[in-house]
């Protein structure tokens, strides 16, 4: 009878309590391994350029220096490349798809099941993939355009029509025609899923610098 092979693991995540959760998880699967903890993608890379690594679970956001998406593919370039899981708090398919174009082999959200990850942990040791199932709270690949960005900047915020209008120095009939068309456009259908909506355009294309009303280049519209 064969006895099954150690997968070794490296976990690389700024969030000591994460990587303190995901050792006790992973403990209880005696096929598992875990060889190194790396809170930077320097330092996961330093050791993978050394040492041989079954899978890396790798976060995206690592703080300083070259986060997730980076060191996965950084490690194409490593000879005995090891396998890279993203295990992140982001749900959109615009961070999966990024994943992949970076060479990684799975994403995995850190809000799923324990069985799932060690499930997806299992694939891409095998020299499979995992990713997630279904498309969920997806953003547009189009984003908003700069006007549109700075009303949702605010609304992210959670601030009212008439505090954004006075941030953009904008009557609040316009304000509120604006707030109208981005529902529209982006199928946005209640205030709540508006202030969902432009906090993950924040988290994922940035905050913008807004400038006052007059001082755009193409004045925008008083409603």
């Amino acid at each position: 009878m064969n006895t099954p092979r150690t997968v070794k693991i490296m976990l690389v995540d700024d969030h000591s309590l994460f990587r303190d959760g995901l050792r006790n998880l992973l403990k209880t699967d005696r096929d598992f391994e875990i060889v190194k903890e790396a809170s930077t993608g320097s330092a996961a890379l330093q050791y993978a350029k050394l040492r041989d690594i079954d899978v890396i679970l790798a976060d995206i956001e690592l703080g300083t220096g070259i986060d997730g998406l980076e060191l996965a593919a950084e490690l194409s370039a490593v000879p005995r490349k090891p396998a890279m899981l993203m295990i992140s708090m982001h749900t959109e398919t615009q961070y999966v798809e990024r994943a992949k174009r970076a060479g990684a082999q799975g994403y995995i959200s850190k809000d799923e099941p324990a069985e799932r990850i060690l499930h997806a942990i299992d694939e891409v040791a095998a020299g499979g993939s995992y990713w997630p199932p279904v498309k969920i709270e997806s953003i547009p690949q189009t984003p908003p355009t700069p006007r549109e960005m700075c009303v949702l900047k605010y609304i992210a915020q959670d601030l009212k029509t008439k505090e954004i209008a006075k941030k953009l120095k904008l009557k609040v009939r316009t304000v509120e025609a604006h707030r109208l068309n981005i529902r529209d456009k982006f199928e946005v259908k209640t205030p709540v899923e508006l202030y969902k909506f432009a906090v993950k355009c924040m988290e994922f294309y940035g905050v913008p610098e807004c400038v006052e009303a007059e001082k755009y280049d193409t004045p925008l519209p008083q409603v």
